[in-house]
């Protein structure tokens, strides 16, 4: 008679990339002090990676995880090494949106839209476009894009604060806060960065002072939300955005922002459409610049969500380098 002899199967570890919530599971298992190739026989071949040197022949190195040609963004997280040790995780905190809420084929678009734009100087056309991406989603798929994009990034994503004003409304009374580490910020004038006439978000960023650095956008978002309600609709544009930022431009420094200010962010949003002929300054170029985008009978484009001429061309796109 034979004996039958027990055999213990064990289960393969799941392979990192099977879903979201397994990457995290293996990020979060990731001890300090690996090797490049200890985490890769983890993780797999990053989809991105890129060195620095530093004095005395010591080496940085990032591994991204999530990225595409096009863009950038890791969204899946990413890892650091010093020496090929490594030293840093984004990615491993926290628990990704459930499937049930967002699919990850729409997640992953979302969090990429999120990421497309001026990100060290957003403008106004950077956060409608960011805006009207999330606005059709409903409050909570568009908050789930928000923060997992805050989740999976090594960097505080500081323009997901500025980026609530723009697609929630709130109760009268509601003060917006933005916890910082050693301070917050209201949104009591002229704190605000946020000020809108007809449906532009302008942007008094470079007034803001933080007061520390942003605290986690989910917890933030997490304990605040419950007050906001998203947008009903897309934010639409006027076709002459000239005439909006001047309501809110002033030459005396009393105005929401300056001439200046307000020329800056227009000509960042119509340069699909018109680019001035020479160097403008104050009011006086403000005031040219407006009169030559008026004969070009230029309009905004919700489709493309740009400026576009009459005719329905756009400028090329300006050149780098």
């Amino acid at each position: 008679m034979l004996a039958l002899i027990p055999i213990l199967i064990l289960a393969a570890p799941q392979p990192a990339r099977a879903s979201r919530a397994a990457f995290q599971q293996a990020l979060a298992h990731l001890k300090p002090n690996l090797s490049s190739a200890q985490v890769e026989k983890v993780l797999g071949k990053a989809d991105r990676s890129f060195s620095v040197s530093f004095p005395n022949n010591h080496w940085r190195t990032e591994w991204d995880y999530g990225t595409t040609k096009e863009n950038p963004f890791p969204t899946l997280g990413a890892v650091i090494f010093l020496d090929d040790k490594l030293v840093g995780l984004s990615g491993d905190k926290g628990m990704p949106p459930p499937k049930s809420l967002i699919s990850e084929a729409d997640l992953v678009h979302h969090m990429r839209m999120l990421t497309i734009g001026s990100r060290n100087a957003p403008g106004p056309l950077d956060f409608v476009r960011w805006a009207n991406d999330l606005i059709p989603l409903g409050k909570q798929k568009a908050l789930a894009v928000m923060k997992e994009s805050d989740r999976v990034s090594f960097w505080p994503q500081e323009h997901l604060y500025w980026l609530v004003r723009v697609i929630f409304t709130v109760k009268s009374g509601y003060v917006f806060t933005v916890p910082t580490v050693g301070g917050k910020l209201s949104n009591d004038p002229p704190l605000s960065p946020v000020n809108f006439a007809q449906d532009i978000p302008f942007l008094r960023l470079g007034t803001v002072s933080m007061a520390g650095a942003p605290g986690s956008f989910t917890t933030y978002a997490d304990r605040e939300s419950k007050d906001w309600t998203i947008r009903p609709e897309r934010l639409i544009m006027p076709n002459d955005p000239f005439a909006a930022f001047e309501r809110v431009a002033s030459s005396d420094g009393h105005g929401f922002v300056s001439y200046e200010e307000a020329l800056e962010m227009v000509l960042g949003m119509v340069a699909t459409a018109y680019a001035p002929s020479a160097r403008a300054t104050g009011k006086a170029g403000f005031d040219r610049c407006h009169q030559q985008y008026l004969t070009l009978k230029a309009y905004w484009d919700p489709n493309q969500q740009c400026y576009v001429r009459g005719d329905g061309s756009k400028l090329p796109p300006e050149k780098i380098g």
